[in-house]
């Protein structure tokens, strides 16, 4: 069986400063239907994460995990929201993902400033239940509606 190339999914966007992408992690990512693109953009040194449709627990561990095996756990990350539909994690799921982020906040130091961005008072609702369930890492994060404020916000911030 002949090996499919890059190009038969252009879709996915990611890319990793000290690793080269195979046709076999773009093929094993949409076997799984990632509703998350993990882009990092050089240019502004930061992690670039859009969630699209119906976003899993299990997808938001994916995506973290994955973030402290690149590298970037330390760096900056704009999480997109907006596209995000379905329902939201539920308190205990937000706990899980927390205990996640403390289990690898305790191997890799604090994760980097992040903003995220929703459409609506739901959104923002489920972005206060992570900040104050999380209250315990050390982070800076914030929530945001409108995309430019939020750009400018992270720029100021410091990540490693």
């Amino acid at each position: 069986m002949r090996k499919p190339s890059r190009r038969a999914f252009p879709a996915l966007r990611h890319n990793t400063p000290d690793r080269q992408q195979t046709w076999h992690d773009v093929a094993r990512a949409t076997l799984r239907h990632m509703r998350i693109d993990y882009f990092w953009d050089a240019a502004r040194e930061r992690l670039q994460l859009t969630a699209h449709g119906s976003v899993t627990l299990e997808d938001l561990v994916a995506v973290t995990e994955r973030q402290a095996a690149d590298g970037y756990w330390r760096s900056r990350v704009l999480y997109d929201a907006r596209q995000r539909t379905g329902p939201a994690l539920t308190p205990s799921e937000t706990k899980t993902l927390i205990a996640l982020v403390e289990s690898l906040s305790a191997r890799h130091g604090p994760p980097g400033p992040t903003a995220i961005l929703v459409a609506d008072t739901a959104g923002y609702g489920v972005g206060l239940m992570y900040a104050i369930f999380g209250d315990s890492i050390e982070r800076t994060i914030e929530i945001f509606t409108d995309l430019d404020t939020a750009e400018r916000w992270l720029d100021r911030q410091t990540g490693a």
